[in-house]
C-alpha cells in the first residue's frame, strides 16, 4: 500500500472510531511524519501506535510516531519477543515521557 493511501486510510479509520465513541485509537504508524501529524490533529480521541513485532527497531517507530502526534503507543509482543526485555521497555518509557 502506497503511504499516501495508508495515511488516508488511516485517517478515514481513526475518524469513524472516534465518531463511534472510542477512547482511544490504536493504530499503525504509517511512516510519514507530515500525513501522520494530520491524521494525529483531526482526530479528536487520542492516538496510540501499535508496536508489531519484535524484530524491527519499535523504539525509533515509537519516537518518529510520537514527534507526529501519537499519544503514545501499545507495545506487548516487540517487548517481549526482544533480546532484553526490561531494556526495551525503558528505552519506550523513556522516549514517550521526552518526547511528548
Amino acid at each position: 500500500v502506497a503511504k499516501w493511501d495508508r495515511n488516508r486510510a488511516v485517517r478515514h479509520l481513526a475518524r469513524v472510531g472516534a465518531e463511534l465513541g472510542a477512547d482511544i485509537i490504536k493504530t499503525l504508524y504509517t511512516g510519514d511524519a507530515e500525513g501522520f501529524r494530520a491524521i494525529a490533529e483531526e482526530c479528536y480521541a487520542p492516538i496510540m501506535v501499535l508496536g508489531g513485532p519484535g524484530d524491527q527497531d519499535v523504539v525509533s517507530m515509537v519516537a518518529d510516531a510520537v514527534k507526529a502526534g501519537a499519544q503514545g503507543a501499545i507495545v506487548g509482543r516487540a517487548i517481549w519477543q526482544s533480546s532484553d526485555m526490561r531494556k526495551t521497555l525503558d528505552e519506550l518509557v523513556g522516549v514517550i515521557r521526552t518526547t511528548r
